[in-house]
């Protein structure tokens, strides 16, 4: 789903299932006994209708803030975005469908703009892994939030949801000279699984993978097991074990990992770091769990096999079509594994160990199965059987740049001598559009941002580097701030303000990396891209002119950027329009230095006033105030400094 619809858990991805649980709901599938529909392979969008008639947009938490795009803000934020037919011509096939209730009824359903609907949008102009037939927007259920954008419990929401798909179902309208649907979800009708093989086999593995904590036990209680074992053998002391388990699971009051580390070793450390981050940890459990994970695959194989997509009419040709671009996916990034490529080769092993055979699996036009566990509870669960593994294998081979016509021979020759990869190139394959319509990407905006702490200022030139590139990397430090004389800004407490606050207000196209030095990390980029040929993209970097002439000298451009600075495609905005940078006329009134004088003056109101809209001031004052540490001795701060980090 993504976007502002998160993630929806596999089965393996759910830990508080019981084993037990897991082994009755696959049974329930294998016997057609749940309600499930139809997963479709589009883009996410959430719209609402206020009492006024306006039909608003939202993609993300910031969005939801504001109460939703206005239909030129989002048509203006999709400008030039390759997905850009997909999500214009969506909404306006949506908007008439919804123009052709009246406004009473339109008042009920949404709530004056409380109640989202959560909805998919496929366009065979803009596909991602699946090509449908025509245009389609698929509504999902409505989803109800506050001012704040928090969700509420509505009770109301399920009935209002039924009124309005019941009103708009197979609703047909013209976008462009083309037709549109809009559908409700499509329920599936499963088939029972016929000699209950497939049954007893995921069954059998799933008794035999929970054995060393039951039945009984959830998917946690495993994954926390093994992560302890990682754990106490690298010597870690139990009581440490036990916060790095917390820390992994993600439980209520889990200590942070920084104190986790205190009386460790370095390579101690290192395995708190590996278990206990946030985004490690995921990957951690991954592997942990990773043998469920493959059986439930299996299973949902066979779920799937023969199921035919309801918005595909020639299931023979769309499996082909499939089946022949995830071959030659497979030969372009073994190609590229063989020249060295030690990334593409893992990603190839691990998703063949579950893609043995091609022609056999992918057996489906559907993206997968969703359903509800408990019934009636609004928690989904899906089933997708092969098309993860597609998708990854695809998605992989057109971020490295395999194209539509390029013959699988040529390929390999091509990149005879391809280089390991790079922070460039894992930035490039990250931020890759869909696996059939890879984004073009001319101008990436480049910021980095100490952040003690975040103020209006710096959200001034994200939104103006988010409005100017098609895509920006926004480069934050996670170290502390001391200086004499200042209040003491944690790393671990901006993070923490990052993490809660700062992270939903970035706009769409904005991705965020923490750690280490922000120039260093722009400056490696760069020097990255100046290795490879052929790069087109143009950098922007983003700082203000005292830092822009202390960190970006012309000797480190000529030492670390010539290539592409002499071929133009490196700008430093503050060099192109310096007036856009000047305090209280192009940037907001604000600092680092005066947001740091309020805190250590407690003066909450001055703090407040310098923070972005849309940002809880008072919950980041109590995280910035809760743990400071006592001021340092000054320190002196060099050039070199600046760029390697505190």
């Amino acid at each position: 789903m993504g976007a502002l619809g998160g993630h929806m858990a596999h089965l393996h991805e759910s830990l508080e299932l019981t084993f037990d649980e897991l082994s009755t709901i696959l049974d329930s599938v294998a016997n057609a006994d749940v309600t499930a529909t139809e997963k479709v392979d589009g883009q996410n969008l959430f719209l609402t209708v206020k009492n006024d008639g306006s039909i608003n947009t939202a993609r993300n938490g910031g969005d939801l803030q504001k109460g939703g795009m206005t239909p030129e803000e989002f048509a203006s934020k999709w400008a030039g975005h390759p997905a850009e037919g997909a999500f214009t011509k969506g909404f306006e096939a949506i908007s008439q469908a919804i123009n052709s209730l009246d406004q009473g009824t339109l008042d009920d359903l949404f709530a004056n703009g409380a109640r989202y609907v959560n909805m998919e949008v496929m366009y065979p102009g803009n596909p991602n892994m699946i090509v449908y037939d025509a245009g389609n927007v698929v509504l999902h259920n409505f989803q109800t939030f506050d001012p704040a954008g928090e969700p509420l419990d509505d009770p109301d929401a399920r009935q209002a949801f039924e009124s309005f798909s019941s009103a708009v179902d197979a609703a047909e309208v013209e976008v462009d000279g083309e037709t549109w649907t809009v559908n409700g979800p499509k329920v599936v009708q499963l088939q029972k699984l016929a000699d209950g093989t497939a049954l007893k086999e995921v069954q059998a593995e799933i008794s035999r993978i929970a054995s060393p904590v039951g039945m009984g036990a959830t998917l946690g209680d495993l994954a926390a097991l093994r992560l302890r074992a990682t754990a106490t053998q690298a010597g870690i002391p139990d009581d440490k074990v036990d916060q790095i388990i917390a820390a992994a699971l993600q439980e209520e009051g889990a200590p942070k990992v920084a104190d986790i580390k205190k009386g460790l070793t370095a390579d101690q450390k290192k395995i708190v770091s590996k278990l206990a981050t946030k985004t490690k940890s995921r990957k951690a459990i991954a592997t942990a769990l990773r043998p469920l994970e493959l059986a439930i695959n299996d299973f949902a194989i066979e779920v799937l096999r023969g199921m035919e997509s309801y918005f595909v009419s020639n299931t023979d040709d769309e499996l082909g079509r499939q089946r022949a671009e995830l071959v030659r996916a497979i030969d372009y990034l073994e190609g590229l594994a063989a020249s060295g490529d030690e990334g593409v080769g893992l990603l190839v092993d691990k998703q063949l160990e579950k893609l043995v055979d091609i022609e056999d699996q992918i057996n489906s036009t559907m993206e997968g199965i969703v359903f509800e566990h408990p019934p009636g509870s609004g928690q989904l669960k899906k089933l997708t059987g092969a098309f993860a593994m597609m998708n990854q294998l695809v998605g992989g081979a057109r971020r490295k740049g395999m194209s539509d016509e390029e013959p699988v021979e040529e390929i390999r020759m091509h990149h005879s001598t391809v280089l390991a990869e790079s922070i460039f190139d894992q930035i490039l394959r990250e931020q890759a559009g869909s696996p059939s319509n890879p984004r073009s990407v001319d101008r990436i905006g480049l910021i980095p941002v100490s952040g003690k702490p975040y103020h209006a200022g710096h959200h001034y030139l994200v939104e103006r580097a988010a409005a100017e590139n098609e895509e920006v990397i926004l480069f934050v430090s996670t170290s502390d701030r001391k200086r004499k004389g200042e209040f003491v800004i944690l790393g671990s407490d901006m993070e923490r303000v990052w993490r809660e606050e700062l992270e939903k207000i970035m706009p769409n196209n904005v991705r965020v990396e923490y750690g280490g030095s922000p120039v260093r990390k722009v400056y490696d980029l760069i020097g990255d891209a100046c290795k490879i040929s052929g790069v087109e993209e143009t950098y922007v970097v983003y700082s203000d002119p005292t830092d822009t002439a202390q960190n970006y000298s012309q000797a480190y451009r000529d030492k670390y950027m010539q290539p592409l600075c002499d071929a133009g495609q490196v700008i430093f905005a503050a060099e192109e329009n310096p007036e856009a940078f000047t305090r209280g006329s192009g940037s907001p009134n604000v600092s680092g230095t005066k947001m740091r004088e309020a805190l250590q003056d407690g003066d909450f109101a001055a703090f407040a006033a310098g923070m972005p809209a849309g940002v809880n001031a008072q919950n980041v004052w109590d995280i910035l105030t809760t743990n400071a540490s006592p001021v340092a001795e000054s320190k002196k701060y060099s050039l070199l400094h600046t760029l390697y980090g505190n």
